[in-house]
């Protein structure tokens, strides 16, 4: 999804969904979203 959808499904802005993703990112050490859910996947977080 789009951060515009995840906002508008959460009803939250879409700043407050890129800083989220952005402090996702951070903590799971990747560069991106693929490579952030790949690294979920194989801890069983996802």
């Amino acid at each position: 999804m789009t951060s515009q959808d995840i906002a508008d499904h959460l009803c939250i802005s879409r700043n407050t969904v890129s800083r989220h993703r952005q402090e996702i990112l951070s903590k799971l050490q990747v560069r991106n979203s693929t490579e952030a859910c790949r690294r979920a996947k194989l801890m069983h977080i996802i």
